[in-house]
């Protein structure tokens, strides 16, 4: 089953969200998928974004209980349909 974006619910990748926005992961990069699978992160996780570190650093996710540092080349390959408020 392929989760794709709508217009209500437009997709972007996760290095490009701000800080409160979020939503569910539609895909991730096989370069990376083991990486961020044992973090949590897979197609149909919801996330929230908490905050993105300055001068390039890694964007901070909220995935349930779970805090997770992406770097920023790791979040340019997680497609994420955006529903809104991240946190929650």
């Amino acid at each position: 089953m392929s989760i794709s974006a709508s217009d209500e619910h437009p997709a972007t990748t996760l290095d490009r969200l701000e800080a409160g926005s979020g939503g569910r992961v539609v895909a991730v990069g096989p370069d990376h998928a083991g990486e961020l699978l044992r973090e949590g992160i897979l197609p149909g996780t919801y996330l929230g974004v908490r905050g993105i570190a300055p001068i390039g650093g890694p964007v901070i996710v909220e995935l349930g209980q779970a805090t997770v540092a992406v770097a920023r080349p790791i979040a340019a390959t997680v497609r994420i349909e955006i529903e809104g408020e991240g946190l929650r």
